[in-house]
């Protein structure tokens, strides 16, 4: 994201996250928040903690037994996202335009292209190699798909993915 500031996170893990009031383990628990559930943050430790924005507590980004738990969404809070998203919303209604055919092939290019490259992320992961060209790749299809507007459950976990790859975390 752009400069500093509040940032909007989603809780992406399978189960309720606690919400603590300091940032460590053994800190007492200030309350829960539901996995899809949007928060704010204000800060961010370099150990995986933020602090809310509405001053209830702390809670881990992550954690090495459990993975990523709280996901910032690529791209939304970049100052320049609004213009990239508008670019891809015209160039998809100049292809509807053209007819129903051209946008349904270029959206379909799009998403197999977010297929190949999460596939791609993973081999070079769980090989060792290459990881950071594979990273980028995969983070451009991304930028591709939300710049369509496709939000879909491939978009997510393709985002969850490259996260937990940045992280070391293999699927």
């Amino acid at each position: 994201a752009d400069g500093a500031g509040p940032r909007r996170f989603v809780v992406i893990s399978r189960t309720r996250a606690p919400v603590l009031n300091a940032p460590e383990v053994g800190s007492s628990l200030s309350c829960w928040r539901e996995p899809g559930e949007l928060i704010v943050v204000v800060t961010q430790t370099y150990n995986g903690w933020v602090r809310l924005a509405d001053g209830i507590g702390w809670m881990q980004a992550f954690t090495p037994d459990v993975g990523p738990i709280l996901l910032c969404p690529l791209f939304v809070q970049d100052a320049s996202w609004p213009a990239r998203r508008d670019l891809g919303r015209e160039a998809l209604r100049v292809a509807r335009d053209k007819g129903f055919q051209y946008a349904e092939q270029l959206l379909g290019g799009v998403r197999d292209a977010l297929r190949r490259e999460a596939e791609a992320a993973t081999r070079a992961a769980k090989l060792g190699t290459n990881l950071e060209p594979a990273l980028l790749r995969l983070r451009d299809a991304l930028l591709s798909c939300k710049s369509f507007g496709i939000h879909h459950d491939q978009v997510d976990v393709a985002e969850r993915l490259l996260q937990s790859l940045r992280h070391g975390w293999l699927p």
